[in-house]
């Protein structure tokens, strides 16, 4: 049976599809090339914005007022100039769709519309069915320097402590919060300590956690911990009970992982890492401390086989939404911001988060170049355009890099 992201991934493919096969034909030729490089989603966007583009040239050129845009020409490429170009990105600024509703696109979005147009150029010119590409002579609109959000300690000690807490929910949503505090709480958890992709971490299996030592996942082994600590480990989390009983038996699990927390250092190695796939099927590493180690553990062996569900028991997903899926991008989306919203009264998502994460390492070695390599950016300008020090940490950062 096919889990829901392979569905998801499916019906994105066959969307693709139907959209390339709206556009002229030699389009197919152009995203048959470009698989490889690009992924899904990114695929999806170009076709989008080359429909959109080809409608505007078919509509504002006599040449083309019969035609539909599958029948427009290869040939109309070498015609298509700069001016062409630049025209239809002052049209996207305000324009009338087909329900003649006003549309309206800021500069991120006609700069995007301009990528696909540079994209599909630059394909026939290294084919060598093209010599000129008029896109790249069209300059990118300029996109203003947003801020990056963050969340500030006291935000992360509010949270985590409110996740854990299940303060102010009705009994309804108490019955489901039982079975998702604490995956909630290592999901965040990772996102803190590793600024990893949100595209990533929904792909992350329990195999893909090292260590040295080859840690041994079994319930057996975390005993044999417990028992050296002096821990006294809760049971596997009832499937049916009383609001009372489970309410007591997350108060266990509670007091034994506050016990974990505080004894992490000793229990968990400080070298372990996660192995993540990249969009060029390369493999990268991402370091994680004892402390998430002392929450990702627990976590496995107590919580996860809570959300296991007959049909899948020995899928190897690390984590898992309340059908025993591997979760989805929206439920992580959609879970994060009813939390803050909740507890910190803002809206939260993971590119925040991995904000954080960059904006930690910043602040606390005052190095541009290890946060924007910590957040694997392909070019250390992008950490620099969206983040601005204050005055205090940059005399922070000063007064590190004369220590060392």
């Amino acid at each position: 049976m096919k889990k829901n992201y392979e569905i998801t991934a499916l019906l994105q493919s066959q969307k693709l599809k139907q959209y390339v096969q709206e556009l002229p034909s030699f389009c197919q030729d152009y995203f048959k090339g470009i698989e490889e490089k690009n992924n899904l989603s990114t695929r999806i966007g170009y076709a989008i914005n080359l429909k959109s583009f080809f409608s505007y040239i078919i509509e504002h050129t006599d040449n083309y007022k019969d035609i539909s845009i599958k029948e427009f020409p290869f040939d109309g490429l070498r015609k298509i100039k700069a001016q062409d170009i630049e025209d239809y990105l002052q049209y996207l600024m305000l324009y009338k769709n087909e329900s003649e509703k006003s549309v309206t696109n800021h500069e991120s979005s006609r700069s995007r519309h301009l990528s696909a147009l540079r994209s599909l150029y630059q394909y026939f010119n290294r084919c060598g069915q093209l010599e000129v590409n008029p896109a790249i002579m069209v300059e990118t609109p300029k996109v203003p320097l947003k801020q990056i959000e963050i969340l500030h300690d006291q935000d992360i000690t509010l949270l985590l402590r409110g996740i854990r807490n299940g303060e102010g929910l009705s009994p309804k949503a108490k019955s489901r919060y039982y079975r998702t505090w604490f995956r909630d709480i290592a999901i965040i958890t990772v996102f803190l300590d590793t600024g990893i992709r949100l595209s990533e971490l929904i792909y992350l299996d329990i195999s893909d956690i090292y260590y040295e030592g080859n840690l041994d996942y079994s319930i057996q082994k975390m005993d044999l911990i417990a028992e050296h600590y002096d821990l006294k480990m809760p049971p596997l989390m009832p499937r049916r009970g009383a609001t009372e009983r489970l309410e007591k038996w997350k108060n266990e699990c509670r007091n034994c992982f506050d016990q974990i927390a505080a004894s992490a250092e000793d229990i968990f190695p400080s070298l372990a890492y996660l192995s993540i796939e990249k969009k060029d099927d390369e493999q990268d590493t991402l370091y994680i401390s004892y402390r998430t180690l002392g929450v990702l553990i627990p976590y496995i062996l107590y919580f996860r086989p809570s959300l296991l569900s007959h049909k899948n028991d020995e899928d190897d997903a690390l984590f898992l939404s309340m059908t025993g899926d591997r979760i989805a991008k929206t439920s992580i989306e959609e879970m994060m911001d009813k939390h803050s919203m909740r507890y910190l009264k803002q809206h939260l998502n993971p590119q925040k988060l991995r904000d954080t994460r960059g904006n930690f390492v910043l602040r606390e070695t005052g190095d541009l170049a290890l946060a924007s390599e910590v957040l694997r950016h392909k070019n250390i300008s992008t950490m620099k355009r969206h983040y601005q020090m204050t005055n205090e940490e940059k005399k922070r950062a000063i007064a590190l890099k004369t220590q060392r």
